[in-house]
């Protein structure tokens, strides 16, 4: 008979004990932080129903959904990201709850695409949901608990960018470009293309202030003078007005929440427009090439699953978090057991009434097998446990040199 194949899927990961150990460190110290901020936890299923969850990931490529079918020929999908089933759920199950519905999650999220480019497949992602609450204090509440999250995990230097669809939005109302051209030029901003940008606008009908508003936008970063600059860039547009007052309201009430001096504005940032409604945000360090996490404002979400209402939220990706902060230096080795229990011939039940009473003050190892004196030794110090107990006629604790 053949061996198994042990070769992983592209994409996915095992996790040892010490990377496991610091997965869980981690999640539990947001859902500490998470309570503290009165969110309460949801967790919704691994898989859906394809139709539920491509809804949701509207404008996000379908195709980016791990499919399968059930035994009746049903199409379902693993989920790839929380916010659409959060807001199913909030929009059914939750409907009657008092609003607004504060709400966090962590858990595995799947997507086909990622391990293309080096990422995985199946990652984690921690977040919350601030469901039925409109207006630039839930907005700014989102993204100072993102940045908070990251604080807290001891990561160093989180910058957050923050941007408005809305702005884009207005800017692109008035050309009354062709489908296919305005989703040119929202690609190249979104992946930050400044010559294949104008190699779009280039092919279109623009006059010279049209063309100068969406050429300059990837350029708009940096403080509140970035918005007085949008605001030329804009003219008499009320809309972009609105979408620029809003991003100054947030960016004063982060200053509250003592933020001010990591907040950019950045209306070249662009997300998803059939999904994000207004704010958006990403949460960067220096020297990290991707975002630790980002989130945004999402109004119609909930109403395509019945229930219209203002909804806005984040998500922090746990892995490339402790990425950074190995980079930084923030992650300690693993943690040994303080004790190791040892029995001598005809004290094995001694040695497990021993170890259940000292687990109740810290971490206890109980050998699972004989070992003589030196052998105990040699183990301990192999494990970095630094304290022996030999359990026999009289108990007797050795001390072991330790790395």
């Amino acid at each position: 008979m053949e061996p198994a194949r042990v070769q992983l899927p592209q994409g996915v990961h095992d996790l040892g004990p010490d990377e496991a150990g610091l997965r869980r460190e981690l999640a539990d110290l947001w859902s500490w932080l998470f309570d503290r901020w009165g969110y309460r936890e949801v967790v919704p299923p691994t898989f859906e129903y394809y139709s539920t969850l491509a809804s949701g990931f509207a404008g996000r490529k379908a195709e980016r959904l791990f499919r399968f079918f059930d035994r009746q020929g049903r199409i379902l999908a693993l989920r790839p990201d929380f916010t659409t089933p959060i807001a199913r759920l909030a929009a059914t199950k939750l409907a009657d709850e008092p609003r607004p519905l504060r709400l966090w999650y962590l858990g595995s999220v799947f997507r086909v695409n990622e391990a293309r480019h080096g990422h995985r497949s199946e990652f984690t992602q921690a977040g919350v949901e601030l469901i039925g609450a409109a207006g630039p204090a839930a907005d700014a509440e989102v993204v100072a608990l993102a940045v908070t999250a990251l604080n807290r995990a001891g990561v160093e230097g989180a910058q957050v960018s923050l941007g408005h669809t809305g702005f884009l939005r207005a800017l692109l109302a008035g050309l009354e470009l062709d489908p296919r051209d305005e989703e040119a030029v929202v690609t190249e901003l979104t992946r930050r293309n400044l010559v294949g940008l104008r190699d779009v606008l280039n092919t279109l009908n623009l006059d010279r202030r049209q063309f100068q508003a969406l050429a300059e936008l990837p350029q708009l970063f940096g403080g509140a003078e970035k918005l007085a600059a949008a605001s030329q860039l804009a003219g008499n547009n009320t809309e972009a007005e609105a979408a620029l007052d809003d991003l100054a309201t947030i960016g004063r009430l982060l200053e509250a929440y003592g933020l001010g001096e990591c907040v950019y504005f950045d209306l070249g940032l662009v997300r998803e427009l059939d999904y994000y409604t207004g704010m958006v945000f990403e949460v960067y360090v220096p020297g990290f090439g991707y975002p630790l996490g980002g989130g945004g404002r999402y109004d119609g979400l909930t109403a395509r699953f019945g229930l219209p209402g203002p909804a806005t939220g984040f998500a922090l990706g746990l892995e490339r978090v402790l990425t950074v902060r190995e980079r930084q230096g923030k992650i300690e080795g693993p943690k040994p057991p303080d004790v190791l229990v040892v029995a001598l011939p005809g004290f094995e039940a001694a040695s497990v009434r021993e170890a259940l009473r000292r687990r109740e003050g810290g971490r206890v190892e109980l050998a699972a097998g004989a070992m003589d004196e030196k052998e105990a030794v040699a183990y301990a110090r192999a494990r970095g446990i630094p304290c022996i107990v030999l359990v026999g006629s009289e108990m007797r604790e050795i001390e072991v040199e330790v790395n």
